[in-house]
């Protein structure tokens, strides 16, 4: 397991196989004079972390393609694990 901290600029690389986890807690503090924690878990596999991925490019090439810079075919999964696994 990684823990990359408070550090957002540090890239860590994820397969298909893995898990990115993500707790995250707050305290609420109320008139009652009693606060209350809350937290929430959050797991995303690498398939559905790298379909996000492909969706935000996507995203990205319309709005280049809208300008009128940017090609014309959108980016699969597939051709991106064919173009990750050339290398």
């Amino acid at each position: 397991m990684q823990s990359i901290g408070s550090d957002a600029e540090q890239s860590v690389k994820v397969g298909a196989s893995d898990w990115l986890v993500c707790d995250y807690s707050a305290t609420i503090q109320n008139f009652f004079n009693f606060d209350v924690k809350v937290g929430k878990r959050i797991e995303i596999d690498g398939i559905t972390l790298f379909s996000m991925l492909v969706q935000i490019l996507n995203e990205k090439r319309r709005a280049k393609d809208s300008t009128g810079a940017g090609t014309q075919f959108p980016i699969t999964c597939s051709s991106w694990f064919a173009l990750l696994s050339r290398t």
